[in-house]
């Protein structure tokens, strides 16, 4: 029986955040624990479906999948380093991996491309390596030579994981089969994309999509994909990369990636947010005015899925000084705090204090505990979720958490026994809004907060990142 070596590494790593990541945050399953402990990943699951259903055995190595969040400690990247190489099996056929592809250490700019090079150098150069690749992945040309196939997500926000790992295992299987023999070539512009810029659904990127798509099926080639990179890391090199797969012919798909990538290129400024894009002032005073509500702001500057801490204040502050009649704000990290809030109550008055990580003034609160629990994870994150604390203060419910929380869904308020719908306001700390949150908001506003994934990318501290890049250094690019 034919047998392909499959694992998912994930991990999408902020310099500017000041919480390092280490190998307590990550979920991890090694060799047979993947078929035995419960994971999640979509993409994952979408490669082991497609070769079990081509009669294929999937040799588990290795499952590791964390928060984004800060860079990676030293011995974090060792261990996941470590781990891999001690599950890869010798007597497999090739291999098919879901990588991030944003995975960054302390040490190490491109952790992703060094984990393909350990790979590759104990599967040698005649068994077939498949990368499923998320579309933020910060791709770098040389990864080419390492791999065989590369595919990406096709949709931000994303909804295509277990299509895109799919893919990936289907064209290992005609490769395996002696029907392919694919080549790779990546090739990059130094732009750096924020996601909140390229939502697949909207103007230009949905039209850009829909040209790589006839571009895979009138050229004949094997698979086109168009990553943005992850903006958020003072790292060597940032991208926005198009990827071509084609039939034995390096030069073939080093070309058409060139011509679609200069394509997108030349339409760089017609990138913006999708939506409205306000101060943090600018979009309490325009929640406040909207007559329906809830009205959902993007705290973006914030987002813990782009590796932010959760701990900024900036929008809070805002809030507060509002007085709105009716507000969400979901959630702060609060661990000293919250755990005050736990020992109280219900019903209970409590003061409390929370530290600015900008260096600003701890920010002083008085409210009445309404209720304990605990938040509970998506379905596609896993996780059975963290305490969390609700805090009255005036008509703002603030909730505060032992670890940094994701919301992605309205269902995951339910048990705290909130509900999304109830509130004229709602302040997420995300950047765009997931499908689930689109379709309970009347209207959503992206606050450009500041914070570890800043969209004003030009407020953040560069110091490592080649130069120049679009948009830092408009004037280098001028026709």
């Amino acid at each position: 029986m034919t047998r392909v070596l499959v694992g998912a590494v994930s991990h999408e790593s902020n310099s500017f955040s000041p919480l390092l990541t280490t190998s307590g945050d990550f979920t991890l399953r090694q060799g047979r624990e993947l078929w035995e402990r419960p994971w999640r990943c979509d993409t994952l699951q979408g490669i082991v479906s497609e070769l079990r259903a081509a009669g294929v055995e999937p040799v588990p190595a290795l499952f590791a999948r964390a928060q984004p969040g800060g860079l990676l400690t030293r011995d974090c990247f060792s261990h996941l380093c470590d781990s891999l190489l001690e599950q890869i099996d010798d007597g497999v056929d090739g291999a098919c991996f879901y990588l991030h592809g944003a995975m960054r250490s302390v040490d190490e700019d491109f952790c992703d491309r060094e984990l393909l090079r350990r790979l590759r150098g104990r599967l040698g150069p005649e068994r077939p390596l498949a990368v499923a690749f998320d579309m933020h992945a910060n791709l770098v040309p040389e990864l080419a030579d390492l791999l065989d196939i590369a595919v990406a997500f096709r949709t931000a926000p994303h909804i295509d994981e277990a299509e895109t790992g799919a893919r990936a295992a289907r064209l290992l299987l005609r490769t395996l089969r002696g029907e392919l023999h694919p080549v790779t070539a990546i090739v990059v512009a130094p732009w750096l994309l924020p996601g909140e810029q390229a939502e697949t659904s909207r103007p230009p990127l949905r039209e850009f999509m829909r040209t790589l798509a006839e571009a895979e099926h009138q050229q004949d080639l094997l698979a086109v994909s168009f990553t943005n990179g992850h903006p958020w890391a003072d790292v060597s090199q940032i991208n926005v990369a198009v990827t071509v797969v084609t039939e034995g012919d390096r030069e073939q798909a080093h070309r058409v990636a060139t011509e679609l990538l200069e394509q997108v290129w030349r339409q760089r400024t017609a990138f913006g947010f999708a939506g409205e894009a306000l101060e943090p002032a600018a979009a309490v005073r325009a929640a406040l005015g909207s007559t329906e509500g809830p009205v959902i702001i993007s705290d973006s500057g914030d987002n813990p899925d782009a590796g932010g801490t959760t701990r900024e204040l900036s929008l809070l502050r805002e809030l507060l000084q509002a007085r709105p009649a009716s507000a969400l704000f979901c959630s702060l990290l609060a661990p000293g705090p919250e755990e005050i809030c736990q020992a109280a109550a219900p019903g209970e008055s409590v003061a409390i204090s929370l530290e600015d990580p900008s260096g600003g003034e701890q920010l002083r609160l008085a409210g009445v505990v309404q209720r304990q629990g605990r938040l509970t994870a998506a379905e596609s994150e896993g996780g059975g979720g963290c305490a969390a604390t609700v805090l009255r203060c005036g008509g703002i419910d603030i909730v505060l958490t032992a670890e940094r929380f994701s919301l992605l869904d309205p269902q995951q308020l339910h048990s705290l026994e909130l509900d999304l719908a109830a509130y004229h306001i709602a302040v997420i700390k995300r950047g765009y809004l997931t499908p689930a949150l689109q379709d309970a908001a009347r209207r959503s506003l992206l606050a450009l907060t500041p914070g570890a994934s800043d969209c004003r990318l030009e407020r953040l501290p560069y110091r490592r990142l080649q130069r120049p890049v679009w948009p830092l250094d408009v004037d280098a690019f001028r026709d």
